[in-house]
């Protein structure tokens, strides 16, 4: 029996197959079988895998496309490895993932799931998410922070507890599966980045990112049930503009969202839903994100007024010119209207005398 299962679903992904399973069968931990799930393939991936004839390759094939979930979770079924670690076609593991990996698992029996951080192909970014356990628990409330393609766990766990990847949660099914791993088990990620990440026009996050999204969205919901609160409308709006840090977008709501996150902070310290230290570190990034906006909207509303007020004070002073005007035209000799000189003013009859002098 292997030490680890790598387990890999294909459809249709000729184009990166190749590199994705050459850069497992190169890792420096060589104790694993590879076993890729073809789901119902039109194109030459399975004549891809079929050409490296290496015996820790298994493919099994099915006959049909039956999507992610049920491509995923056939593989979980056969896997024969202590270890599960999961990896997608596209993608490209680093040579010494599968190693550091299967180390923390042998070294912490308390960890149930590894993951890694992973870093976009041909550019330098990488995605950074917590390692420690309760960190992601509580992370979790907010958003997904464990990458799916880099993830290792405990088959036996995963059988004795009857975790499987749920239909229901189809495209986000990884996020609603960690979840119900984080009441069972502790998860772990590595500090670094083991995986490069492709990102294309035809994966699955990229075509379906829509439908992830109100997955993903009815999960928050779920676990906000299972902390013991059922938000309102206009607070899960609030919430899930933090969570995706667009709270930007509604800078209105930036007080709304300082109340909701005192009320999430309040409510477990009442309950110890999660150990409250970690809780409230992992809030804090987002109440300095609402107070900045607070502060803005402080800024712009004091603008507002003192421009408000300029504009008030501009038209006051025309209004006082206006009526000075008015009253110096009524006080002038006959000819003159609001300050302009006329025939019967004083200059006009010194202008005429010194014509009249000139005549003589």
């Amino acid at each position: 029996m292997p030490k680890v299962t790598v387990l890999m679903p294909v459809y249709n992904n000729e184009l990166y197959v190749y590199e994705a399973v050459s850069s497992i069968l190169n890792q420096t931990f060589g104790d694993f079988e590879l076993l890729i799930v073809d789901d119902g393939s039109t194109d030459a991936s399975a004549s891809v895998i079929e050409a490296f004839q290496d015996p820790r390759i298994r493919l099994v094939r099915s006959e049909m496309n039956e999507g992610l979930v049920a491509a995923l979770n056939k593989g979980l079924a056969l896997a024969e490895g202590e270890y599960i670690a999961r990896m997608d076609s596209d993608d490209i593991a680093l040579p010494e993932r599968l190693e550091k990996q299967v180390a923390l698992l042998d070294q912490r029996a308390d960890i149930g799931l590894c993951g890694t951080q992973l870093k976009l192909m041909n550019a330098d970014i990488w995605f950074s998410h917590p390692t420690e356990p309760e960190q992601i628990r509580c992370k979790l409330l907010f958003n997904c922070c464990i990458n799916h393609p880099t993830v290792m766990f405990r088959r036996e766990l995963m059988l004795a507890n009857g975790l499987w990847y749920d239909a229901f949660a189809k495209h986000a099914e990884d996020y609603e599966l960690w979840t119900r791993m984080a009441q069972l088990m502790r998860l772990a990620n590595l500090d670094e980045p083991l995986l490069l990440y492709r990102m294309h026009e035809e994966q699955v996050t990229s075509r379906y990112a829509a439908e992830n999204q109100e997955t993903a969205d009815r999960v928050l919901y779920r676990q906000m049930v299972a902390f013991g609160i059922e938000p309102t409308p206009e607070q899960f709006l609030v919430h899930l503009l933090l969570s995706r840090h667009r709270l930007a977008a509604s800078p209105e709501l930036a007080s709304s969202a300082l109340s909701w996150l005192d009320l999430l902070q309040a409510h477990n310290r009442s309950c110890l839903y999660y150990e409250v230290l970690p809780f409230e570190e992992m809030l804090q990034p987002y109440r300095e994100e609402a107070m900045q906006l607070c502060r803005i909207n402080r800024a712009q509303a004091l603008r507002l007024r003192r421009r408000a007020r300029r504009t008030r004070t501009a038209r006051s002073g025309k209004r006082r010119k206006d009526v000075k005007r008015r009253r110096t035209g009524k006080r002038s000799l006959s000819g003159t209207r609001n300050g302009r000189v006329g025939f019967g003013s004083a200059k006009r009859r010194r202008t005429i005398r010194a014509k009249g002098r000139l005549r003589e």
